[in-house]
């Protein structure tokens, strides 16, 4: 599979970063498979909808969570450059599995916005997602904010009350949380 991702979703970038990667065709399947399961089905944002398909240091991972649940794994795979893309999860992993040759590859148009994946003889093309707005997950050996369960709820219960009932607007449904050192904030 080869795989080329820019980087630049600012236009004013000059320089676009070209990734190349090569995988077999079942190896992915595999992969997109235990990846999946963390997609979300009602996402409040198209990212969390997404398998993120990264390429660091020579190792590409696949990573999807529907912020309850993250799943994070390797891809065995030759790759050249670092960078990353965010792909459609579900149709993703259905169209792994509905190719039949044996190689895959996957090139991102920056022109087009989309992604083309050939197999065979047959070419497809995905609309790529903002890989900006997929969050981060925890660096591991981070150590977890530990925070007493009666402090906890005391502060969702101050705070949730602004959070909307209304599936209208998901995006005004949730408690923003951010945490630094040793400090959470709601």
């Amino acid at each position: 599979m080869a795989l080329a991702v820019s980087t630049a979703p600012n236009p004013t970038q000059e320089s676009n970063l070209q990734l190349k990667l090569s995988t077999k065709r079942e190896e992915l399947v595999s992969k997109l498979s235990v990846v999946s399961r963390a997609v979300s089905t009602r996402a409040a944002t198209q990212s969390l909808s997404g398998i993120l398909v990264t390429v660091q240091d020579g190792k590409v991972s696949l990573s999807a969570t529907d912020l309850e649940m993250g799943l994070q794994t390797t891809l065995e795979a030759e790759a050249d450059g670092d960078g990353s893309v965010l792909l459609p999860g579900r149709l993703l992993a259905e169209l792994s599995r509905s190719l039949g040759h044996e190689s895959v590859e996957i090139e991102v148009r920056e022109a087009e916005r989309d992604v083309e994946i050939r197999s065979g003889g047959s070419s497809f093309h995905l609309r790529v997602l903002a890989a900006e707005d997929f969050p981060k997950f925890p660096d591991e050996g981070e150590q977890p904010l530990t925070i007493p369960a009666a402090v906890m709820a005391g502060t969702v219960d101050v705070v949730a009350r602004a959070a909307s009932r209304d599936d209208m607007r998901p995006v005004l449904t949730g408690v923003l949380v951010s945490a630094a050192a040793e400090e959470m904030t709601m």
